[in-house]
C-alpha cells in the first residue's frame, strides 16, 4: 500500500543489485531481517520504510535492536503506521492512492499518521532523488 500511496512503481521482492529508493518491510524480526540481506546487494543506501504490524504498538526490543543494526546501510527510516480499519476493506490498495491527494485536514483522524508518515517519506525522497522517479522494492 505504500506503493499505491506515493504511486510509485513496485517491483515487488527486492532482486539483487536492482536500484530501489524505498526498500519496504514489515516490523517483524523475519522482515526486517530480510531487508537486511537485500541491503547487502543495494548498489546504494535506499530509505527503509517499516510498516507497523499491529496499530498504536511499540516494537520489540529485538526488531528494535535489529533496526538500529540495520541505521548504517540505509540512507533514513521511515515508520509507516498501520491503518487497522484498513483491515476489513476489500480495496485497501485502492483507499492508499488517495491519501496524500487530499488535504490532510480533510482526512479521517485514523488516516492522519499514515499520511504524515508518508509525506516525511516523500520529503526524504525528493531529497536525495534528483530525478524524484520513484523504486520500491
Amino acid at each position: 500500500m505504500v506503493t499505491q500511496a506515493l504511486r510509485g512503481a513496485d517491483h515487488g521482492i527486492y532482486a539483487s543489485w536492482a536500484a530501489v529508493d524505498v526498500l519496504v518491510c514489515r516490523s517483524t524480526l523475519y522482515s526486517v531481517s530480510a531487508a537486511q540481506r537485500a541491503l547487502q546487494h543495494t548498489p546504494a543506501p535506499p530509505v527503509l520504510a517499516i510498516v507497523d504490524d499491529v496499530p498504536h504498538v511499540s516494537w520489540g526490543v529485538n526488531t528494535a535492536n535489529k533496526i538500529r543494526l540495520t541505521e548504517p546501510y540505509v540512507y533514513r527510516y521511515v515508520r509507516i503506521p498501520m491503518v487497522a480499519e484498513w483491515r476489513d476493506n476489500p480495496h485497501p490498495h485502492a483507499a492508499a492512492t488517495d491519501v496524500l491527494v487530499d488535504d490532510a485536514r480533510n482526512l479521517p483522524k485514523y488516516l492522519r499518521p499514515f499520511a504524515e508518515a508518508l509525506r516525511e517519506l516523500v520529503d526524504i525522497i525528493t531529497e536525495t532523488v534528483p530525478e524524484h522517479r520513484l523504486r520500491t522494492a
